[in-house]
């Protein structure tokens, strides 16, 4: 997961990246389907395998990844995923299994809820 998040996130035009990237950062929809290729081939799990795919494939589309919002969409997009797959697996459940916490980002939370993506 923290693969799919760094990939994510540098497709945001940041200065910050500018030291380690020699070129424009890769696009959104390029990043995604790259996960989705690390997901179909070098996933383990079966189950964790078609469960991400069947996301992808249902999600995917209504994703807007192309002008100012696109990159932001996408982090957002794998940051949600996680957290679902977080609660679907989490057993005992947690009162509160969603990254960021509370605590590190008390704006990313309305009503106490993950903002929609």
């Amino acid at each position: 997961w923290t693969l799919f998040h760094i990939m994510t996130v540098a497709t945001l035009d940041s200065p910050a990246f500018e030291p380690y990237l020699d070129q424009k950062p890769p696009s959104p929809s390029d990043v995604l389907e790259a996960i989705r290729l690390f997901v179909s081939r070098l996933f383990a799990c079966e189950d964790c395998r078609a469960h991400f795919l069947e996301t992808f494939e249902e999600e995917r589309p209504a994703l807007q990844l192309t002008g100012p919002s696109g990159a932001s969409n996408a982090v957002m997009w794998i940051w949600s995923v996680h957290n679902r797959v977080t609660n679907r697996l989490r057993w005992p459940p947690v009162e509160d299994p969603w990254w960021p916490s509370r605590g590190l980002c008390p704006d990313c939370r309305s009503g106490g809820a993950l903002p929609s993506v």
